[in-house]
């Protein structure tokens, strides 16, 4: 994803003696990034190994195709990701998980990375981890671990010819948090969309189908529950949480969708960046589909194809919290009274 930065506003005039940047301690720049950095951790390491499988699937055009997501069990206490999509070389495996602040990803608005931290997560949870590269018809196996005075390390296991078509793995053990990842899956993946996660846990798909269920009003760009709740903004499958002083007016429980590149965020992902660009296109947003909002229902309404189906969404759209933003009329969509009297046993 493109970043915005800053117009560089320096001119210089002369010769000078100059000192290049130095980078300290790398392996306490990795504490902080891939550890001390996330609120919530077993939510970030689902969140951005999904998110890398996500783009490689839009990379290779293979969006079609699920990437599979193993959480933990009692009897199998790791979470894995293995996607379909590029692979990765044996340079490009120890250029970024033995690295940080390298990405790809930052001149394009297709895909979700940029920061170039997110392969670390997993060191948040646990200080060795797996990586096995599918890449144009040899698998690769890693092990990344930190090493004396904890500095990361990517160590190559094996290599060999496979028949397995290109994707990557990451795998990470995290014994006794059966319940911690069941519970961030459904945060992570209740609003995915573009790729297809396929998930080992059916309580967490059936979690997750029950909140969308819930979005009785759906837009191109929102979709909203009947009850007051909050609001979040989804940007590249990722939820934020939009802060109450934002959304007056339209405090609906349910999310707001924006194009990848309209909103800025903190470096864990998890808040959004409340700079003016933020606020402005949150604001506009809302103002956009409260402004919409009553004659979107009506047509939807309308495109039920009896009276009785248009009556039952009607009905529909008038309960609760988002009844009072809609605002159909009483007398809106009413099936007629029966004119005869009949008795039925």
């Amino acid at each position: 994803m493109k970043l915005a930065t800053a117009h560089q506003d320096v001119a210089i005039h002369g010769n000078f003696q100059t000192s290049d940047f130095n980078v300290g301690d790398v392996a306490f720049i990795v504490d902080m990034f891939a550890d001390k950095v996330y609120t919530h951790k077993e939510r970030a390491v689902i969140r951005e190994l999904s998110c890398n499988a996500h783009d490689s699937h839009v990379m290779a055009n293979t969006k079609d195709i699920p990437f599979n997501v193993h959480l933990p069990t009692r009897l199998e206490p790791w979470f894995s990701v293995r996607d379909f999509g590029t692979g990765l070389s044996d340079h490009e495996i120890r250029t970024i998980f033995a690295g940080i602040g390298i990405s790809t990803k930052r001149n394009s608005n297709e895909v979700i990375g940029c920061f170039g931290i997110g392969s670390l997560s997993p060191y948040s949870l646990a200080d060795s981890f797996s990586v096995t590269s599918y890449y144009n018809g040899v698998v690769r196996s890693y092990t990344c671990y930190r090493a004396d005075q904890r500095k990361p390390v990517v160590a190559l296991l094996t290599e060999t010819e496979t028949c397995e078509p290109n994707g990557l793995e990451v795998s990470v053990s995290v014994n006794g948090r059966v319940e911690d990842f069941e519970e961030e899956a459904v945060n992570v993946f209740k609003f995915w969309e573009g790729t297809l996660p396929n998930i080992n846990n059916r309580n967490v798909i059936a979690r997750c189908e029950e909140q969308r269920k819930e979005l009785i009003f759906t837009g191109d760009d929102f979709a909203f529950s009947a009850s007051y709740g909050n609001l979040y903004a989804i940007m590249g499958n990722i939820a934020y949480h939009i802060p109450s002083e934002l959304t007056k007016g339209l405090d609906c429980k349910g999310y707001l969708k924006f194009n990848l590149g309209e909103l800025e965020f903190d470096t864990a992902r998890e808040n959004l960046s409340m700079t003016d660009k933020v606020k402005n296109a949150v604001m506009a947003k809302i103002k956009k589909v409260r402004s919409s909002i009553a004659k979107l229902a009506r047509e939807q309404i309308d495109a039920k194809p009896t009276l009785f189906e248009q009556a039952v969404m009607a009905e529909t759209f008038r309960c609760g919290h988002i009844g009072h933003i809609i605002k159909l009329k009483d007398s809106e969509y009413r099936l007629p009274e029966p004119k005869e009297q009949f008795t039925y046993y």
